[in-house]
């Protein structure tokens, strides 16, 4: 009986297995090699927004401090109460924050004391050192508010302070397509954003957000006017706080802050500014004896009829915080608007609380 040879198997078979496991090997080894340092980047990413939303927690806990008139009284007491003991200066809204306005603030983080090798940095800002549209203009008409259009000097003002904008910002036409385009919409903004949608402010595209420029850097040449430095929808008020001006109107206004100085620059004129400045001024006499010190620029030299869009009191209550955190190169940052708001108890009245009233990831 013949048997009946068939031709080899095994050998074809076995080297079938070899390739498509070593074709597996080199798929999950490649994955794997790609997979480490994406791992890295995601959980370095996500450590890095939990430290810009921590930059969020110290501004707050910055604007939480009392105003002038609280500080001053708080200070009278402390005086009845015990004057062998040595006077400590206690630091108000004015004296921190106003030197410390629109630059950066670090905080180095090491793995010793804070659990990681990072850094966190803040520039706090102010919402009324800005135009705020809402209050400004009546949407019906697209035309500034009924009390303002009564005063042609602040009409006159409006145009002069656009036709300014045009120039700080290398636009056109902004006060006459913004006015045009209000009168289209016929409702109040829901977020300075939106002029985006005009035409003529697509020059602010690459230019949304703030973008505080590092010490001793050159403004020679750079355009500084950032759509949400120069208007706003969120103080609530249609003035401007002469103090707390944005860099953007600084411009706008020809004036200089601090007289572009350091922090302890900037706190002695502060501290010189504070031992006679009252409650309220009056325009032109309250800034050529208190506002000249700051920005060294007499009353005379602003557009006429800007002292109706000047706030008369230093009430603050609106500001925004730019945050960001960064761990090795990986870099988040964040926008938030921040109201502080005085307790309504009669109990807890100097204490301040801040909220956050919108948040935006950039």
């Amino acid at each position: 009986m013949k048997r009946k040879h068939n031709s080899g198997f095994i050998l074809p078979l076995t080297l079938s297995i070899i390739g498509l496991s070593i074709a597996l090997v080199t798929y999950m080894a490649n994955n794997g090699r790609v997979f480490a340092p994406a791992a890295k980047t995601m959980i370095e990413r996500e450590k890095t927004r939990m430290l810009a939303r921590s930059g969020i927690e110290i501004a707050m806990s910055q604007l939480a401090i009392p105003d002038k008139k609280t500080a001053q009284k708080a200070d009278a007491k402390d005086k009845k109460e015990s004057k062998n003991d040595k006077e400590e200066k206690q630091e108000t809204i004015f004296s921190f924050v106003l030197p410390r306005l629109n630059t950066w603030q670090r905080f180095k983080l090491v793995t010793a004391v804070d659990g990681l090798q990072g850094e966190i940095g803040i520039c706090l800002m102010s919402e009324e050192g800005k135009l705020n549209l809402n209050e400004l203009f009546d949407p019906a008409t697209g035309n500034l508010i009924e009390s303002l259009k009564k005063n042609p000097a602040a009409e006159k003002c409006m145009q002069e302070l656009f036709d300014r904008i045009d120039k700080a910002s290398g636009g056109k036409d902004l006060y006459k397509t913004f006015i045009a385009f209000l009168k289209n919409r016929k409702s109040r903004l829901d977020d300075v954003t939106e002029l985006l949608m005009i035409k003529e402010f697509e020059i602010f595209k690459e230019r949304i957000f703030f973008d505080p420029p590092e010490e001793g850097a050159s403004k020679e040449g750079k355009k500084q006017a950032y759509l949400t430095d120069l208007f706003t929808i969120w103080s609530g008020k249609k003035t401007l706080q002469p103090w707390l001006l944005s860099p953007a109107m600084c411009d706008v206004l020809k004036v200089v802050p601090g007289k572009n100085g350091s922090l302890e620059e900037k706190r002695k004129i502060i501290t010189e500014v504070l031992k006679t400045l009252p409650d309220s001024l009056s325009w032109p006499e309250g800034w050529n004896k208190y506002l000249k010190l700051w920005y060294e620029k007499d009353f005379s030299t602003l557009p006429k009829g800007i002292d109706v869009f000047l706030d008369t009191k230093f009430e603050p209550s609106v500001f925004s915080v730019l945050c960001y955190g960064k761990i090795g190169k990986t870099t988040q940052k964040i926008f938030a608007i921040l109201e502080r708001v005085k307790a309504p108890s009669e109990k807890d009245k100097e204490k301040v609380n801040v909220t956050i009233k919108k948040l935006y990831w950039l």
